[in-house]
């Protein structure tokens, strides 16, 4: 086993999606005021720990499908040759069912996220329709996000903050179907791809979750322009550098590009907004008068937190043991 590309290829790099997660919810939990501690960074890392299975099992499916390709993502351990097939096989055991134990042991409701987030996502490995495939990646998308919510503030995602997630969700899931989709026209053949019933269903899904995303973007000013200018990076990286792009190992330098970029955006204005507060908050006041009804004390967010108290109070975790 080549360790050091294993880990530099496969496991740093599919880790750098996963602080793109990481960040938006911090970024999102300095609204409420919000920031993770020691105990909080743990436990995100055990989640990422446990969910990597499912990158090693997607692998393992797609290892003859890969070889046959032109071109395979750095990340794909397997097929470069990184490791061996049973060293794959010992792996996925140790991912899947170590980390995940420890997870459920540190907090169990990160575990139960988990625990859904892996297996949704292994699910979705072995159904043909694409379009299904595409909003059962919309599911596990989002829980990701609450997994992430878990273990970083030890409570479930506020149900305000949902369409804001969703909407990152449906937006990657309609983009990542118009990759797949691709593939079978030419790359100048747009109009013919948009006009795939499936795509328009996947954008209508995001049209409806952006929607109700105004009132959590309302809340704060600043949070939304600093959003924004996020959403202006990860865009603009893309249209300067894959219209340049003459292979696919360009296209995939520019992903990790951006997705650390928008990462380091998102951070630096949580860390900013959380010392020294927003210059660019301005009152709106039909928002002003809708506030009480979308904040994490209301009638929902209180019945989820007493629904996931009384399943998990006997349980416990490792996580609340320590001081």
């Amino acid at each position: 086993m080549n360790v050091q590309k294993f880990v530099w290829y496969s496991f740093l790099g599919r880790a750098l999606t996963k602080l793109m997660f990481f960040s938006l919810v911090f970024f999102v939990g300095t609204i409420l005021g919000k920031a993770p501690d020691a105990k909080g960074m743990l436990g995100a890392v055990l989640f990422y720990l446990a969910y990597f299975s499912t990158y090693i099992y997607n692998d393992l499916l797609d290892f003859e499908s890969d070889k046959r390709k032109k071109f395979a993502y750095s990340a794909k351990a397997l097929v470069h040759g990184y490791a061996s097939l049973r060293e794959f096989i010992i792996l996925l055991g140790n991912f899947s069912i170590l980390f995940t134990f420890l997870a459920t042991l540190w907090d169990p409701l990160l575990g139960m996220f988990t625990v859904l987030a892996v297996i949704t996502n292994n699910i979705r490995t072995h159904v043909g329709n694409k379009y299904r495939r595409q909003i059962l990646l919309m599911i596990v998308e989002l829980l990701n996000f609450e997994a992430f919510w878990q273990a970083m503030y030890g409570e479930p995602l506020p149900l305000i903050f949902l369409p804001l997630f969703l909407t990152y969700s449906s937006i990657y899931s309609t983009l990542h179907m118009v990759y797949k989709v691709t593939d079978n026209y030419s790359p100048g053949d747009l109009i013919r791809v948009i006009r795939k019933r499936s795509i328009q269903k996947l954008a209508a899904i995001t049209f409806l979750a952006l929607i109700t995303t105004i009132p959590s973007l309302l809340l704060s000013t600043y949070h939304f322009l600093a959003l924004l200018l996020s959403v202006m990076v990860y865009a603009g990286i893309h249209l300067y550098y894959i219209r340049r792009a003459e292979n696919p190992r360009t296209i995939e330098r520019t992903q990790r590009t951006a997705i650390l970029l928008i990462s380091l955006v998102l951070i630096g204005s949580a860390f900013l907004y959380s010392s020294m507060g927003s210059p660019f908050n301005i009152s709106v006041p039909f928002m002003d008068r809708l506030k009480p009804f979308y904040n994490t004390t209301g009638y929902f967010d209180a019945l989820q937190k007493e629904m996931f108290n009384r399943a998990f109070s006997g349980i416990g975790g490792l996580k609340g043991k320590i001081q």
